[in-house]
């Protein structure tokens, strides 16, 4: 066996020839395959499908050859079908064209701007359509335009959730306009991730995602000006690029914490980063199922975060970390002053973080349950 080091950790490879089924393929239709947190779910899923002799292939709707996640999936021995670059309506028909040639059981968009695509592209042919909602369905239907947004909401009829606080969230009408919608949360291979249960002398935070205002890095920024005014000797290190870098470094400037917030960039290596820190904090106004908060129990780390999407589900407050109001400031600045105070606490709570990720949030239970979901979408497997 060999492995690929990815955004996500090190995920082990299984070679093609050790796989020689004659299921009729899986198709995953794709945006694309940079280093995000789909695209990780997206490899374990496809490693896992793999492994229980299924034939998955995928279908890249804007490939690079030089994207993150590109080498992972050739490693895999993974069919790829980049549908060009040349307009929305021959990318469409090369799908179509695709799904006639390969007749696959399931066409599944992993991304939600492509669920409308599967479905025109599954039209008619024998070949069950799946969508995807990985956000809170206000937020993905608003990132993908008015027309695309709408389409990609009403179909296919039938999609995988990620969070059940997004899925309970759609309420009757949202689930009219959504059809039936399927829950299947996150999974990740807790073995790979190192729990290193000693921590830095010096309190170190640790923040990764994009720097875009739906997670409220400012607030992080603003706590950590509070904490140290306190006294207590707090480091940050936020891992991601994003359109608010400029804006969030002159804000660490003014509060006098330049020197405290490290604004790092894109880490390719976020378990690694976590492996080093005190404990994680996310702030954001709202999620689907956070990657990172998953990571951070993998690694035995304490996690503060707000109450979005699946948080409350994730993360135990007062047993593996904290959970907060979305915006609240104060509650943010007291959960993380009682770990900055108490490594003990911060210790226990790893702890117990790592034994609920190894039981509950494993890859196994991320590959059975998609393929339960297909079965109720219709497909028959074989």
């Amino acid at each position: 066996m060999t492995d690929v080091s990815l955004a996500a950790g090190r995920i082990p490879i299984i070679p093609s020839e050790r796989v020689r089924p004659a299921r009729r393929p899986l198709l995953y239709l794709v945006g694309q395959l940079t280093a995000g947190g789909q695209e990780r779910q997206l490899i374990y899923l496809v490693r896992g499908l793999l492994e229980r002799g299924h034939r998955p292939e995928l279908a890249v709707w804007n490939y690079a050859e030089t994207d993150a996640f590109a080498s992972a999936i050739h490693a895999l021995g993974v069919p790829v079908h980049p549908l060009g670059s040349d307009g929305r309506a021959r990318k469409i028909a090369r799908l179509r064209a695709l799904v006639a040639r390969l007749q696959p059981g399931v066409l599944h968009s992993y991304s939600f701007y492509t669920n409308f695509i599967a479905a025109v592209a599954a039209a008619g042919r024998p070949t069950v359509g799946v969508g995807s909602i990985r956000d809170e369905l206000f937020a993905q239907r608003r990132a993908s335009g008015p027309l695309v947004g709408s389409l990609s909401a009403l179909w296919p009829r039938t999609k995988i959730c990620n969070s059940q606080r997004v899925a309970d969230r759609l309420g009757t009408r949202g689930r009219l306009l959504a059809g039936q919608v399927l829950v299947v949360r996150n999974g990740l291979d807790v073995s790979t991730f190192v729990c290193d249960p000693r921590l830095p002398e010096r309190t170190h935070v640790v923040g990764a995602g994009r720097l875009v205002p739906q997670k409220r890095w400012d607030l992080l920024v603003s706590a950590v000006q509070r904490v140290t005014a306190a006294g207590h000797d707090v480091h940050v290190t936020v891992a991601g690029e994003g359109p608010l870098g400029g804006e969030l470094e002159a804000l660490a400037r003014r509060l006098g914490v330049a020197d405290r917030v490290r604004f790092m960039g894109l880490s390719r290596d976020v378990p690694q980063l976590l492996a080093g820190a005190s404990f994680l904090v996310l702030a954001s106004d709202y999620e689907g199922c956070p990657n990172v908060v998953m990571e951070a129990m993998a690694c035995g780390r304490a996690v503060v975060a707000t109450e979005a999407g699946d948080v409350p589900y994730l993360v135990e407050d007062g047993v593996t970390g904290f959970v907060v109001r979305p915006g609240d400031l104060d509650g943010l600045v007291a959960r993380m002053t009682a770990l900055a105070r108490s490594p003990e606490l911060v210790a226990r709570m790893g702890r117990a973080g790592r034994q609920r990720a190894e039981r509950e949030l494993g890859v196994a239970r991320l590959v059975e349950q998609t393929l339960a979901a297909y079965r109720r979408a219709g497909w028959r497997d074989g």
